[in-house]
Parts: structure tokens; C-alpha cells; sequence
């Protein structure tokens, strides 16, 4: 018994070092997250490919871990575990001039899915981390509102409106450009600011409570409508 299993001892089966290869199938009846390749520089390398080759991860245990498979057609490294051919182990992908990488620039680390869904460590001087849908029309933004960096991943805080004349620079920015915003909660929501919390609507702003409703001032409370106000109930009290 040698690494990986019991080894072929015929010379011609044993292959070592790590090779180039072309992923031609990722649908694993087990459920294993493996996939088969192709050696293409093997003779007839069109018509063979290896047995089910395990995949590498950055870490692994039961269900829990990094898991992102390698589509058909992208080009991998693999190394056979103790020279058997039997054995594959793709251990990466490999950008090359056909496929490109998402990002060149040192300033950003981070995940570009195939539709262009992107978690991003954003390290330039304007620091900070983000998360995009494929249109970059929404998502989070945690540090630096401001773009950073000279590359593809470089992003500001788009939507950002200037509230009580002035523009935040650093925080949390979550933004909506195409679509809803919906905030769900079984329990209670609760909203605290140290400074002002400021809510504006382009349009109508509507709050409702299916028990009671109060608003509280610890100095002064004021309510007022450019077309008029209207304050009604079976019972209203002003003091």
C-alpha cells in the first residue's frame, strides 16, 4: 500500500510532477465535487480522458468548506497522487491569453463568479470590502464610499445623496439601483444612531403600525407638509 491506494506498477502508468489539463466533465453521479479531464498533450487526448479527478480546495470537511468547480473547457493544473495515472488531483485553474483573469491589479483579492457576481477585498488607499450582483447595480459596501485603485474590480458607493449638506465618505453603504430594498425581521428592529438619522423619499414615505404608533422628542417634535398635513383618529389628543 503506497499513498493514495494501491498503485499500478506498470512504468507506463506512472506519471509525475504537475501537468496541464481541460476539464471535459464536472456532473459527478456521487456527488464528490470531481471532474474528468483531458491530458491534451497525450496522443488521442480528444478521445481519452482521466478517471474522476478529486479537486483541491482551500479547506475541507463535512459540508462545510470553499466549493467552486471548474466549468468544461478550462484549463487546470492536475499531479496523480504518487505517479498513478488512475488517480488525477486538479489542484487549480490556470488563467492564460484565451482565459483571462478577472483582475491584473494587486490592489483587489477576491471571487468573480461566471455571471459576474464579485466579493471584493478592495486594498488601495480607499479601502474596503464589497458585494455585487452581476449588473454592479446592488450590493454592499463596507469602508471607503470613495473609488480606489487603477483596476477592472475598482468600485465607489454609487447612489450616495448628499443628506444635511454633506456626503458620508466611510461607513456602510447598502444601495439598491434596479429593484427593492426589503428588510424582514420575526423579531423586533431596532435603529440607533449617535448623531441624526435621516430618512428621504423622492417620492411618498408611508409608516404603519397594526398596534400603536408614537414619535418622541426629547426637545422639540415637528411635523409639516408643503400641500398641508393631516393628523386624524377615533381619538386624537394634542398637547
Amino acid at each position: 500500500m503506497t499513498a493514495g491506494g494501491p498503485r499500478v506498477p506498470t512504468g507506463d502508468m506512472t506519471l509525475f510532477g504537475v501537468h496541464y489539463a481541460v476539464v471535459t466533465q464536472n456532473k459527478d453521479d456521487e456527488k464528490l465535487s470531481r471532474v474528468k479531464v483531458k491530458l491534451p498533450w497525450l496522443p488521442n487526448s480528444d478521445q481519452d480522458q482521466t478517471y474522476w479527478a478529486l479537486c483541491a480546495f482551500p479547506m475541507t470537511g463535512d459540508k462545510f468548506g470553499y466549493y467552486t468547480l471548474p466549468d468544461v473547457n478550462d484549463v487546470v493544473a492536475v499531479m496523480f497522487i504518487a505517479g498513478d495515472i488512475t488517480q488525477p488531483v486538479v489542484l487549480g485553474g490556470i488563467w492564460s491569453k484565451t482565459d483571462t483573469p478577472p483582475e491584473t491589479s494587486s490592489d483587489f483579492r477576491g471571487y468573480r463568479s461566471r455571471s459576474g457576481a464579485r466579493m471584493v477585498m478592495d486594498d488601495s488607499s480607499n479601502g474596503k470590502v464589497y458585494l455585487n450582483d452581476k449588473t454592479n447595480k446592488n450590493g454592499v459596501i463596507v469602508g471607503s464610499f470613495q473609488q480606489g485603485g487603477s483596476g477592472n474590480q475598482a468600485q465607489s458607493a454609487p447612489g450616495c445623496k448628499v443628506v444635511n449638506g454633506s456626503m458620508a465618505q466611510t461607513g456602510v453603504s447598502i444601495y439598491s439601483l434596479e429593484g427593492d430594498v426589503q428588510i424582514t425581521s420575526k423579531g423586533k428592529v431596532t435603529v440607533t444612531a449617535q448623531m441624526n438619522i435621516d430618512i428621504v423619499s423622492d417620492q411618498n414615505f408611508d409608516s404603519k403600525a397594526t398596534g400603536a404608533s408614537s414619535y418622541e422628542g426629547d426637545t422639540m417634535t415637528t411635523a409639516s407638509g408643503g400641500g398641508g398635513a393631516k393628523l386624524e383618529g377615533s381619538s386624537t389628543k394634542i398637547n
